[in-house]
């Protein structure tokens, strides 16, 4: 306790090197930090220099803090680059056994913006200790890192692979927290209990970042899948599946799974069905304009032309010119005519810009409507 007093002094504030100084040693420095830092409280890392400044050569609080420098830079926090790396180089020297070998180089690849790198060496060191939870935590996360970075069509399919390994190893992770002989012999079991459920929690977030940007994969495919007549139900189905088994859903997602199954049921015919879907898209984004004139161009089929004339009015009424301005004069144009005010129609059609939307005459206003929405 003497030796843990005398090395707190003057690196923190009163209250702060009180709790410290309750700390009995370096080891539950250790710990201690470990705890924090699942709880996100970035005293984690000024606990774990003070255990450095106690013990210098302490490779567990070298280790410890080297991992949660890559992990403060990586979020964004107050840690720059060189911080970062000297943490982590600072912690090469100790360790010469090759899994922790290999998760320095690692967390030097994230800070280096290499996910994939990264990944493999997680992946080595995953392979020398398969019941390292903090290793199983780290290989998870870096495969999710590397599935965000293919997230476009071509490279879906590769990039679900990635994130069905990162969800295999989070998983893995998780069940070892559940033991709590992972959080320190001889502690008191109900210390360890919490610990164990901090750092599950911890690992739940990662896992459901990773299902997240899965669904965000497989919803760019059904996108590109959706444009293609032949592989509509393909795209439907996808979008089904994603808004029926993602309780934790990120909200973009399941408003463009919501637009990408309204679109297909209506060009299916089906409008009333993809009514149902855009406005319920709308209810968790009712400013998405593109939404609001798919919405309409539902109305439109299904007779609703007053109301889709004052849903178009609204719209274009606040809104600059969009991508989808054109798309929306084309509805409203459509629905005038169906109300009978033609020469409305035609003035609406003389404010389209892109030559493909064109109307050739007033009489064939509702034909170039529905052109206009393809």
């Amino acid at each position: 306790m003497r030796v843990a007093k005398a090395c707190f002094a003057g690196s923190a504030s009163d209250e702060f090197r009180g709790r410290l100084a309750a700390l009995c040693n370096t080891d539950h420095l250790n710990h201690e930090a470990d705890r924090l830092w699942w709880l996100g409280d970035p005293q984690a890392l000024e606990i774990l220099r003070e255990a450095i400044q106690c013990n210098p050569m302490d490779d567990s609080a070298r280790l410890r803090a080297a991992f949660i420098s890559v992990s403060d830079y990586l979020e964004l926090r107050e840690l720059n680059e060189d911080e970062a790396l000297g943490a982590v180089r600072s912690a090469e020297s100790l360790f010469k056994n090759e899994a922790d070998r290999a998760c320095l180089k690692g967390l030097k690849q994230l800070v280096d913006a290499r996910p994939s790198d990264a990944a493999k060496e997680f992946r080595r060191a995953a392979a020398q200790r398969p019941q390292d939870y903090r290793i199983l935590y780290w290989l998870g996360r870096t495969q999710s890192m590397t599935a965000d970075s293919h997230a476009d069509n071509d490279r879906a399919c590769q990039s679900l692979q990635h994130y069905a390994e990162a969800l295999k190893t989070l998983d893995s992770s998780k069940s070892l927290l559940r033991d709590s002989a992972h959080f320190g012999a001889g502690e008191p079991a109900t210390l360890s209990k919490t610990r164990a459920a901090l750092l599950h929690n911890s690992t739940k977030i990662a896992s459901d970042r990773a299902r997240c940007g899965c669904a965000l994969v497989r919803l760019t495919a059904a996108r590109k899948l959706a444009a293609e007549p032949a592989r509509r139900q393909e795209a439907l189905r996808i979008a089904d599946s994603v808004l029926g088994g993602a309780t934790d859903l990120c909200l973009d997602q399941r408003i463009l799974a919501l637009d990408i199954k309204g679109y297909v049921l209506f060009e299916k015919g089906s409008y009333n069905e993809a009514k149902q879907n855009f406005e319920k898209a709308l209810r968790l984004d009712p400013s998405n304009g593109s939404i609001q004139v798919s919405l309409a161009a539902a109305m439109v089929e299904l007779g609703e032309f007053d109301k889709t004339r004052e849903r178009m009015r609204n719209l274009l009424s606040v809104s600059g010119r969009q991508d989808w301005t054109d798309k929306a004069y084309c509805i409203y144009a459509k629905a005038e005519v169906q109300l009978g005010d033609t020469a409305k129609a035609c003035k609406l059609l003389g404010r389209i810009h892109t030559p493909l939307l064109e109307a050739d005459s007033i009489s064939d206003a509702c034909g170039c409507a529905v052109a206009g929405t393809d």
